[in-house]
């Protein structure tokens, strides 16, 4: 068996041992101490020092103090007799081992170098290394210290590694990303799609440094665009803005940014999203929405014109007859044509081409058959109570027809004899999305035993059919001053087709 080494003496210092293994790891204090008063005392100086402190024979350690060993995680009794490449990382064992070799061959006296270690834990930790080449009982041995292993490097290499991670990031992007500092606009770092841009469209190879005036011709508005562009960043802060690229004839939307280092502003970076594709869509989606636009409103505007032919034919029948009950259905017909005809010259004259205002086209109904039935204002007086409530072409035309008959059923009934009075039409949507319509009056009422369902006329008729099947609502009606009806539906049975 090799014989254990004890003593380390100093080439240079004979009088100065380092004691081995057999001696609980420690070393030894210069001669002049006595060992055994203060062992105590030197060890835990050595163990508390601030130098990592570590002694190579061959390519193992045979010492450590506490400092080294708790560098890596170890305790000390783990390290001793370990080779050294335990507590080296695996692409440094080369570097460190032929390090050892030459000083110990005597080639160099001592090295200094950088090294990467490994921790118990399998952590990667940077630093240096120190070390020197001593003799014990006339073997060479390496004593040195571990120094700069800090959290710095560790970071500085996190820092290498999320740059390299950011930098593939940002040129495997296809936006356009690029800084350029806070004094001359010049450049100072771009991704590759800038760059290919530049190369495609203008020739020009990006180089650091280069400013507005090196990009584009001189007195060229894009010139003036930019350095007005980077002052507003300055002076005001991130501001999103389109712009036409050069040759390129693409539209990019720019986003600019201040960038700084605590309270002193050094730059500038904007981020360029071609957006061409996305603009000309949208051209192409106004011009359809254009065309579709003014199609539907020739339509309805080609629908109340046949409307009136039909209103006008009606008018003529009714005229050309002595019959009174017949001039009165066509009246009613015409009252109930002139409804829907209303629909759709509202919808002509509107902003939205399949959406009317409920309140607008009932008080234009309201008023047109208090028209017809010459019925002056001062003798029965409209009073309507409405909220705007927007609805759809066919939500809209049934509720025409009803309300045209509800208030012509009035106008025909409720005030005999000339009597005065009001008509009250309410409107309103609730927070379930219901719209209410009622009308109601303070005339004659109906008489005992009415049951509007089982002793309605036509006009009624149409009204349940209207309600129910139509738009699948609820009709309510009171009789007990003067005559309310009260129509109640959920405004979901249609979807907009514009």
């Amino acid at each position: 068996m090799k014989k254990m080494i004890t003593q380390v003496r100093h080439r240079k210092n004979p009088g100065q041992f380092l004691q081995g293994k057999e001696i609980k790891n420690w070393v030894s204090p210069p001669a002049g101490l006595h060992l055994p008063a203060n062992e105590a005392l030197f060890r835990a100086l050595n163990d508390n020092a601030l130098i990592n402190l570590y002694v190579i024979q061959n390519d193992r350690l045979m010492y450590v103090n506490q400092g080294m060993a708790r560098l890596f995680g170890y305790e000390a009794e783990e390290l001793i007799g370990a080779a050294i490449t335990q507590i080296i990382h695996p692409e440094d064992h080369a570097l460190a081992l032929e390090n050892v070799r030459r000083r110990l061959a005597g080639e160099v006296a001592s090295l200094r170098y950088e090294v990467r270690g490994r921790c118990k834990n399998g952590e990667t930790i940077y630093g240096e290394v120190l070390g020197v080449r001593a003799c014990l009982n006339g073997h060479p041995v390496i004593v040195g210290a571990a120094i700069g292993f800090s959290e710095r490097r560790r970071a500085e290499a996190e820092i290498a590694k999320s740059q390299a991670l950011l930098n593939v990031i940002l040129n495997s992007t296809a936006d356009m990303i690029w800084s350029v500092d806070s004094q001359s606009f010049g450049l100072m770092s771009w991704n590759q799609t800038l760059y290919r841009y530049f190369q495609m469209w203008d020739g020009i190879t990006l180089e650091p440094g280069m400013r507005p005036e090196d990009l584009f011709p001189s007195g060229s508005s894009h010139i003036q665009f930019w350095r007005e562009s980077y002052q507003r960043v300055l002076n005001s802060g991130s501001f999103t803005a389109e712009y036409q690229f050069s040759a390129a004839h693409c539209i990019l939307q720019l986003n600019f940014n201040r960038l700084e280092q605590g309270e002193q502003v050094f730059g500038i970076s904007v981020f360029g999203k071609d957006i061409t594709a996305q603009k000309t869509a949208e051209a192409l989606a106004e011009k359809a929405l254009a065309e579709k636009e003014t199609l539907l409103r020739e339509l309805h505007h080609r629908t109340k014109n046949n409307m009136n032919v039909i209103l006008a034919l009606l008018q003529m029948q009714a005229d050309a007859s002595d019959d009174e009950a017949l001039r009165k259905a066509l009246q009613e017909t015409r009252n109930r044509i002139y409804s829907m005809s209303l629909v759709h010259q509202k919808l002509y004259e509107a902003r939205h081409l399949s959406r009317i205002n409920l309140k607008e086209y009932i008080n234009d109904l309201v008023e047109l058959l208090l028209s017809g039935y010459e019925i002056s204002s001062e003798r029965i007086v409209y009073l309507p109570e409405m909220e705007d409530v927007f609805t759809l072409l066919d939500t809209a035309i049934p509720c025409g027809l009803i309300l045209n008959d509800l208030i012509s059923n009035v106008l025909e009934h409720a005030f005999p004899g000339g009597r005065q009075g009001e008509i009250r039409v309410q409107l309103q949507r609730t927070e379930n999305d219901e719209i209410i319509l009622c009308v109601s009056d303070n005339g004659v009422g109906a008489p005992p035993g009415f049951d509007p369902r089982e002793n309605a006329g036509l006009g009624l008729q149409t009204v349940f059919i209207l309600a129910e099947s139509q738009l699948k609502g609820r009709l309510y009606f009171d009789a007990t001053q003067g005559m309310s009806c009260r129509l109640q539906f959920k405004d979901d049975l249609y979807h907009s087709r514009v």
